[in-house]
């Protein structure tokens, strides 16, 4: 991942992170999951991805825990994240 990607990262956790605390809640990533993919995840697929994504477990996901996941599970020539910003 390059230093570009992880400052596209960056921006785009930060769209979701509403109220900049520097994590994103539950509700955000599923907000960002519909944004993203228009698809709506159940309370279950929501749980499985904390469960993964989650290394602290402390119930939201910080910007180092959702880089490590967009890195692990997304490749970045994939992500397009130029085109969701421009959605915006």
């Amino acid at each position: 991942m390059t230093t570009h990607d992880i400052q596209e990262l960056k921006l785009l956790f930060s769209l979701f992170d509403t109220d900049h605390d520097g994590r994103i809640t539950q509700d955000e990533i599923k907000r960002l999951v519909e944004t993203v993919s228009g698809y709506s995840w159940t309370e279950e697929q929501l749980a499985a991805f904390m469960k993964i994504a989650d290394i602290d477990t402390s119930g939201d996901i910080t910007m180092e825990e959702f880089t490590v996941m967009m890195n692990k599970y997304v490749p970045t020539s994939t992500l397009g994240l130029r085109d969701l910003f421009n959605t915006f």
